[in-house]
């Protein structure tokens, strides 16, 4: 039984560790996320250049279109990599933009079928409207949209470490019912 404690100790300890973390670098987390898929590039495009070059060239010769391959995605993931901002910004205009629409594209379905005959209440015109300013707001204050995933993960975290806690001050008094 202590075995198990101490295993949930060290889950708590993680957990409440990692939530916090996440959460005080919430803002430089989609950066570091974004340089990771960076270096995940760069890694193949390295492969590529350096296994066409030593690669035995009287066997089989590789294609010379696996240097250019490897050559773009080894650029590719080094601008992603060293400019990360870029393509959170890139991303976050994308996901606002389609929001935008979305909630234009509702509107004007509403607006439609109300032209057509159907009835169609004021308050059906609040969830388009409201994803719009969504859009909006993702549009003008990105950063602040980009880390929000990150509180969550990290709260999360917290949460799992509450449980854990309560599980491990719970569960021996329920051992102890069920043995006698």
């Amino acid at each position: 039984m202590k075995s198990f404690l101490q295993g949930r100790f060290f889950r708590v300890v993680c957990a409440l560790t990692l939530g916090v973390l996440i959460i005080i670098y919430s803002e430089v987390m989609p950066t570091w996320l974004v340089q990771a898929v960076g270096v995940g590039f760069l890694f193949p495009g390295l492969y590529a250049i350096v296994s066409y070059f030593l690669s035995k060239k009287d066997v089989a010769p590789l294609p010379p279109l696996l240097v250019y391959t490897g050559l773009g995605t080894l650029l590719l993931g080094l601008v992603i990599f060293l400019h990360p901002e870029l393509f959170v910004r890139l991303i976050m205009n994308i996901v606002a933009v389609m929001m935008m629409l979305g909630g234009t594209m509702q509107i004007y379905a509403l607006s439609v079928a109300r032209k057509r005959g159907a009835v169609v209440k004021f308050p059906l015109y609040i969830l388009p409207f409201l994803i719009f300013c969504a859009g909006l707001f993702v549009l003008i204050y990105y950063r602040e949209v980009a880390s929000l995933p990150f509180i969550l993960l990290g709260i999360a975290c917290m949460l799992y470490a509450l449980q854990e806690c309560w599980l491990a001050l719970s569960l021996p008094k329920a051992d102890k019912a069920l043995t006698h």
